[in-house]
């Protein structure tokens, strides 16, 4: 029963080193515009961005790699579950690290930022804070949606694309004649 528990949490943070997936490149004009950012903070913090990137690939890689190998012991089902803890507290140790070097990272960025700037970001957080409320609120209709978010209330957005649930079985495009289920 121990190894099952452990097998199960290991598979959770094996999921959990999988990259985020790439979205493209990322502009700043929303941030610069509700900072006040001048196109010089912009590059500053932009420049800031790809040292941490690059600092923390070799952890990011260590984290990877742990990962595939908590993932085979497991899989295995050979591997004692020394072996498997062991790897769970090296990944641990690992996503430690990389949380330290954003804390730094973090501060130098703020660095960058003059006092109402940072005031600004501050009232950016406590809004950021509300997000998981605001999106529970517009799930159920309470609130209107950013303009072009797509049109309707619900889990699917009216039936009128992925919505929360994402295309699934019956979205946009499945079934007979590319129509989904409905008639």
């Amino acid at each position: 029963m121990r190894t099952l528990i452990l097998a199960m949490s290991l598979c959770a943070f094996t999921l959990m080193a999988q990259p985020p997936a790439d979205r493209g490149p990322r502009t700043p004009e929303a941030l610069k515009t509700a900072l006040n950012l001048t196109d010089q903070q912009v590059t500053q913090m932009q420049e800031i961005q790809r040292q941490r990137f690059e600092a923390s690939r070799d952890l990011r890689q260590q984290v990877q790699a742990k990962a595939k190998e908590l993932r085979e012991a497991v899989q295995s089902g050979g591997s004692n579950a020394t072996a498997i803890g062991q790897l769970v507290l090296d990944t641990q140790a690992l996503r430690k690290q990389i949380q330290e070097q954003d804390v730094r990272f973090r501060d130098q960025l703020q660095a960058v930022l003059d006092a109402e700037q940072k005031q600004k970001l501050a009232e950016l957080q406590a809004a950021a804070d509300l997000m998981p409320a605001v999106g529970q609120a517009r799930m159920f209709g309470l609130l209107e949606r950013p303009e072009g978010a797509g049109e309707g209330i619900g889990f699917r957005g009216g039936r009128r694309g992925p919505g929360m649930m994402g295309p699934g079985p019956a979205g946009p495009g499945a079934g007979p004649l590319g129509r989904g289920f409905r008639r």
